[in-house]
């Protein structure tokens, strides 16, 4: 078993001199991410990453925009992967909106691509199980529209998988999702 302590990256071998991480400013960090050559992981990671810094720092317009170019990597390398976290990410965007069906939409996909079989490997480490974002979004999105058994189910469904992957990150967000749907059913 891991140790839960460490921390597994993948990050390409180059020479990092003058990596900013031990700087408070976490927009140096961006931008010193930003700078990076690009290469297939290297480019999804910056991405997603990038799309993350937006959605809780910026507009979600700007996150929209970032996710129009990993949807377009995810299509250019025809990966079903990266069109997993692009429908997560997608799902994610909507839900903050508010735009319930436009979100469960793109869920909906994900855990298609996931269940096709089609997805063998995890995206990359450093970022959570996609599946178990978009199932919980599709919760949620079920839970807005009323259709509450079918949200439990998939929240189940979001918490097993975690679970299965031994991602303890994600099925610590799957729970925390369950929390906050039993606060709001005043369960």
């Amino acid at each position: 078993m891991e140790d839960p302590t460490t921390i597994k990256l993948m990050i390409p071998r180059q020479d990092y001199t003058g990596l900013p991480l031990f700087q408070p400013d976490l927009q140096a960090a961006v931008n010193w991410v930003q700078s990076l050559p690009v290469t297939n992981t290297n480019s999804l990671v910056q991405l997603l990453g990038q799309a993350r810094y937006k959605l809780m720092t910026d507009k979600l317009s700007a996150a929209m925009q970032i996710n129009r170019r990993i949807y377009a990597l995810a299509q250019e390398q025809n990966d079903a992967r990266l069109m997993l976290a692009a429908y997560q990410v997608l799902a994610t965007i909507f839900h903050f909106l508010g735009e319930f069906d436009s979100s469960r939409k793109y869920a909906r996909r994900g855990v298609q691509i996931w269940r096709s079989g089609s997805v063998q490997s995890p995206v990359v480490e450093e970022i959570t199980a996609p599946v178990v974002l978009c199932l919980i979004y599709e919760a949620m999105s079920d839970w807005h529209f009323g259709e509450i058994a079918s949200c439990h189910a998939l929240m189940d469904e979001a918490i097993a998988t975690a679970k299965e992957l031994k991602d303890r990150y994600t099925l610590a967000m799957a729970l925390a999702w369950a929390a906050s749907l039993a606060h709001l059913e005043r369960d």
